[in-house]
């Protein structure tokens, strides 16, 4: 991954997988390009090349990721950006 954002670095952290991650060094604060607080808000980049690829990991409640889902979704669609994936059939 080129980018790796997350909720949020301390509710990760207490969450069991993603503790033994940081703890055995797979996995750092330093490595971690920012929280989704920051992408929405613009303190942060998103994508910056049409290749690079971002790791999105969340451990919040799905109604706040339908939410970001939607907003970035709308963004998305305003400034043109992403692509379109085939359905799973």
């Amino acid at each position: 991954m080129d980018k790796v954002v997350i909720d949020s670095w301390e509710y990760n952290m207490l969450q069991r997988e993603f503790r033994r991650t940081v703890e055995s060094g797979l996995f750092s604060r330093a490595q971690l390009h920012g929280e989704i607080h920051e992408l929405v808000a613009g303190t942060r980049t998103g994508r910056e090349t049409d290749d690079e690829r971002i790791l999105i990991h969340t451990t919040g409640l799905v109604s706040q990721d339908v939410a970001l889902a939607h907003f970035l979704y709308q963004r998305a669609l305003e400034k043109g950006r992403g692509i379109w994936l085939p359905s799973a059939h």
